[in-house]
C-alpha cells in the first residue's frame, strides 16, 4: 500500500509531468485574437488587489455551475471541505472564518435546504449572478468580525437585449433532473429600466440517499419514532432590478427562500421562510466614485445529530439590518484616499433540544443582539511601476458591553510585464462565530489574527500564465467546539493558539485553440499550540491538487468537454465511542483517507444571432463522482465501502454506527435555452 507521503509525492510529480508535456506540446500558431480560449480573467484593483471572477467568463472555462462556490474553489489557496459546498477553508482556515456578502449584506449561512451545515446542492441559488469579488489576501485593515477572507456576491442580469428588441420579455429556462430554473427579463422606458424575476425549484429526491429499500433524507435523515421530518419542497425567488433616475443608478435585489417540511418529532415551522434584500444607489457608470447600500436578512440553521435512542436538533435564527458606504479615489497631493463604512444590527436566537422516545428531555435557548459598525480609511501612494499603502479600520462592537478597536494593514505592489509582485500584512479583529452558538460572555471575546502573505502571478505569455502565494498566521485565541457532542458550542476552556501558513501554486495554459488544462496545488501546515507542543488542527488540509481540462470536440465547436478533478488529504475529526452507555467523543483526532474525486461534462451549445425569438441553447450531461461510480460497479453493500467523509454519521437503534453518504455519484442532464417572447 502507497504511504501517504509517497502517494502525494507521486500525484505532483505526475501533474508536473504532464504539465511539462503540455509545454512541449504547444502550437506557436494558436490564434491569439482568442485570448486564449476565452480564459478567466483575473483582475487586480489597484487600490485593494482582490481577485473579481466574471460568472459568465469562468463558466466558459469550467462549463455551467449552479454552486458559486464551485467556481471560487477552483483559485488557488481556496479548498472546500468535501460534504458541503459552501464550507470553504480559505489560507488554512476553518468555515466560520469567512464572511459572505450578497450586494453588500451580510450572510452567515450562504447555503439553502435549511441551512443544513453538511450538504448542499446551491450555496447561493441565484441564477443570475453576475461577478464573485474575493478579498483573501487583503483582509486586515479593511474589514473586521473575520479573519480569512470576504466573499462578496454581485447579482447581475443574464441577458441584454438589442435596442430594437428592449420592448420584448426575455426568458431563460434551465430544466434537469435535479431542479429547474425559470428566469425572466423585461425592460421599461426605453432600457433605462430593467427588471429580473426568477424562480428556482429543486428537487428534493436528489438530497436522499437510498439504504436497502427505504430513502433517508441528508438533515431529518433517519426515520426515528416512525414519525420522521423530512423535506417536501424547497423555493428560490429572486428579483433583480436597475434603474437610471438622472445622474443617479438604483439597484433593488431580493432573495426569498421558502422551504417545506413534512410533520416530524417536535416540528415546529413546517413552512419556513428566509432570505435578504438591499437597495443600492450611486452615480451613473461603471467606476462611480461612491455608493450605499441599505439592506437586511432573516436566516436560520438547523442541525440534527442522532445518537442511538436519543435525537439532538440545534437551530438558531438570525436577522439582521445593514447600512454600507464607501468613498473612494478621493485624491490629496499625490495620495489617493478612500473611505468606507459599514454597520449591523443583529438579532439571533438560539435553542438546543434533547428529544427522547418520551419526549423533550432538556431545552436550552439563548437569545441575543447585537451591534456592530467600522471606519475604514485607506491612503495609496505610487509612482511608475510601485504601489503602496495603509489601510485602517476602526470599530466597535456591543452586545451589553461595548468594545473598541484599531485594525492596521499594509501592502506593497510591483508592476512586473503582465504580471505583479504584491505583500500584504496586518491585524485582524474578531470574535466567535455565531454559528457555534456562543455564550453571550463568550462572543465578547476578542480573537487578534496577525497575518502576512506575498502574491507572484505571471503572464509569460499570451496562452501561459502562473500565480504563486504563500501565507503565514498566528491567532492569540483560536475557539474550538465543546468536547461534549451533544452540544453544537464553543468551549471556551479548550480554545488554543494557533498557527497557520501555507503556500498555493496555480497556472493556466492554452494548449491549441481547442485544448486549454489549469491546475491548482496546496501545501497547508495549520497547528493548535496545546502547552509546549503543536497538536493538529480539526480543520487542516495538509494538500491538495485540483486539475481540470478543457477541450472542444469537433471542428465547429459546438460540444465542450470539461474534466476537473479533486484530489486532497481528507480533513480530521473526533471519532465517537461509547462508555457505559454513554456517547463521547474519542480523545485524539482521526485522519480520513485521502479523498478522490473527478467530474466530467460534456455541454452542447448551439450559438443563435439575430433570431426574433431564441438566443441560446446548451444541452448539459454531467457526470459528478466518477470514483464512486466505480465503487458501486462492485456490488458492495455500503456497510463494506470504503467511507472517505466521515465526518457526518448517526448511531441508529441498535447502537450501530451508520455514515451518512454525501458523496455518491449521479448523472446530470439538463437542457439551458433562452428566447425572446
Amino acid at each position: 500500500m502507497i504511504k501517504k507521503t509517497n502517494r502525494l509525492q507521486l500525484l505532483i510529480q505526475c501533474c508536473l509531468l504532464c504539465q511539462i508535456a503540455m509545454n512541449l506540446y504547444a502550437e506557436e500558431s494558436t490564434d491569439t485574437t482568442e485570448k486564449s480560449l476565452e480564459k478567466m480573467k483575473i483582475i487586480a484593483e489597484k487600490s485593494k488587489p482582490q481577485h473579481t471572477l466574471a460568472v459568465s467568463e469562468i463558466e466558459m472555462q469550467f462549463g455551467v455551475q449552479e454552486d458559486v462556490n464551485h467556481l471560487i474553489a477552483k483559485k488557488a489557496g481556496i479548498l472546500q471541505v468535501p460534504e458541503t459546498g459552501s464550507q470553504l477553508l480559505i489560507n488554512g482556515g476553518s468555515p466560520f472564518d469567512n464572511q459572505f456578502f450578497i450586494n453588500q449584506v451580510p450572510l452567515f449561512v450562504p447555503a439553502h435546504f435549511s441551512g443544513h451545515h453538511m450538504f448542499d446542492i446551491s450555496s447561493l441559488i441565484l441564477p443570475t449572478i453576475q461577478s464573485v469579488h474575493l478579498a483573501t489576501h487583503t483582509v486586515p485593515g479593511n474589514y473586521a468580525g473575520y479573519s480569512h477572507a470576504a466573499i462578496h456576491v454581485q447579482p447581475g442580469f443574464f441577458a441584454k437585449a438589442a435596442k430594437k428588441y428592449w420592448r420584448r420579455p426575455e426568458i431563460l429556462l434551465n430544466l434537469n433532473n435535479y431542479d429547474a430554473v425559470a428566469c425572466i427579463v423585461k425592460r421599461f422606458r426605453k432600457g433605462k429600466d430593467l427588471f429580473q424575476l426568477s424562480c428556482n425549484v429543486p428537487n428534493t429526491y436528489y438530497i436522499s440517499h437510498k439504504e436497502g429499500r427505504n430513502h433517508s433524507y441528508i438533515w431529518w435523515d433517519i426515520p426515528y419514532f416512525n414519525d420522521p421530518q423530512r423535506p417536501l419542497w424547497f423555493q428560490d425567488v429572486t428579483f433583480t432590478g436597475a434603474s437610471d433616475i438622472g445622474k443617479l443608478s438604483l439597484y433593488e435585489h431580493a432573495w426569498l427562500a421558502i422551504d417545506a417540511y413534512s410533520s416530524g418529532v417536535g416540528a415546529e415551522n413546517n413552512i419556513v421562510p428566509w432570505g435578504c434584500g438591499s437597495i443600492s444607489i450611486k452615480q451613473k457608470g461603471a467606476d462611480s466614485p461612491w455608493q450605499l447600500t441599505v439592506g437586511g436578512s432573516k436566516q436560520y440553521q438547523k442541525v440534527r445529530k442522532i445518537y442511538s435512542k436519543v435525537v439532538h436538533k440545534n437551530r438558531m435564527d438570525h436577522s439582521n439590518l445593514s447600512l454600507y458606504g464607501e468613498l473612494k479615489k478621493v485624491l490629496l497631493g499625490d495620495v489617493e484616499l478612500d473611505f468606507a463604512m459599514r454597520a449591523e444590527a443583529k438579532q439571533w436566537k438560539t435553542s438546543i433540544k434533547r428529544i427522547t422516545s418520551g419526549g423533550i428531555d432538556e431545552t436550552i435557548s439563548d437569545p441575543q443582539k447585537e451591534v456592530h459598525g467600522t471606519f475604514h480609511i485607506g491612503a495609496l501612494h505610487g509612482k511608475n511601476q510601485f504601489v503602496y499603502g495603509v489601510d485602517a479600520i476602526v470599530g466597535g462592537f456591543y452586545n451589553g458591553k461595548s468594545q473598541i478597536f484599531i485594525d492596521p494593514g499594509i501592502w506593497a505592489k510591483y508592476h512586473l510585464d503582465k504580471g505583479v509582485v504584491q505583500w500584504n500584512g496586518g491585524i485582524i479583529t474578531s470574535w466567535p462565530d455565531i454559528r457555534g452558538y456562543p455564550s453571550e460572555s463568550y462572543r465578547r471575546h476578542t480573537i487578534k489574527t496577525y497575518t502576512n502573505s506575498l502574491l507572484f502571478r505571471k503572464e509569460f505569455t499570451e496562452h501561459f500564465s502562473h500565480s504563486l502565494q504563500s501565507f503565514i498566521k498566528w491567532q492569540d485565541h483560536c475557539p474550538r467546539f465543546s468536547l461534549d457532542p451533544y452540544l453544537y458550542q464553543w468551549d471556551p476552556m479548550s480554545a488554543t493558539p494557533l498557527m497557520s501558513m501555507g503556500i498555493s501554486y496555480e497556472c493556466a495554459y492554452a494548449i491549441t485553440k481547442n485544448w486549454q488544462t489549469a491546475m491548482a496545488i496546496d501545501v497547508n501546515r495549520v497547528k493548535r499550540k496545546e502547552g509546549k507542543h503543536y497538536t493538529r488542527y480539526e480543520w487542516e488540509v495538509p494538500w491538495a491538487i485540483r486539475p481540470t481540462m478543457q477541450c472542444k470536440l469537433l471542428k465547429n465547436k459546438l460540444v465542450t468537454l470539461f474534466i476537473s478533478g479533486y484530489f486532497s488529504e481528507g480533513i480530521p475529526y473526533r471519532d465517537l465511542v461509547e462508555t457505559n452507555y454513554q456517547i463521547n467523543f474519542a480523545d485524539n483526532l482521526r485522519i480520513m483517507p485521502w479523498y478522490k474525486r473527478i467530474d466530467c461534462k460534456f455541454v452542447f451549445v448551439q450559438p443563435i444571432k439575430e433570431h426574433r425569438f431564441f438566443t441560446s441553447f446548451q444541452v448539459i450531461f454531467d457526470m459528478m463522482n466518477v470514483f464512486d461510480l466505480f465503487t458501486r460497479l462492485k456490488f458492495e453493500s455500503l456497510e463494506k465501502r470504503q467511507w472517505e467523509n466521515e465526518r457526518e454519521y448517526y448511531w441508529n437503534y441498535h447502537m450501530i454506527k451508520k455514515p451518512v453518504y454525501l458523496e455518491r455519484s449521479s448523472i446530470k442532464l439538463g437542457i439551458r435555452s433562452s428566447f425572446k417572447l
